[in-house]
């Protein structure tokens, strides 16, 4: 086959084009899968932050109720006659 040929020209001329379109599509679903992934990641992330965040604060907030409680029962503990204030203290920190 000669390389001069019409028919050889067309056949690498065609074959050339596909190929550039092949990569030039092949590239472009891999950019957009690419990018599409990289959203999904992050708003997976961005959701599992959400839900481990009202999880500590929950937690939180139930510590923070038990310390308020606390901080109520030992404001009047002045009050209280030296015995009984030494045994409430006591059973409090047990």
């Amino acid at each position: 086959m000669k390389l001069n040929s019409i028919q050889t020209k067309l056949i690498f001329s065609v074959l050339g084009t596909s190929i550039v379109a092949y990569l030039a599509t092949f590239g472009y679903l891999l950019k957009t899968v690419s990018d599409n992934s990289h959203d999904d990641a992050q708003n997976i992330v961005i959701e599992q932050n959400r839900l481990y965040a009202t999880r500590i604060q929950s937690i939180l907030q139930t510590e923070l109720g038990h310390v308020r409680g606390l901080a109520d029962g030992f404001s009047h503990f002045n009050s209280i006659d030296d015995s009984l204030r030494e045994v409430l203290f006591t059973n409090v920190f047990r």
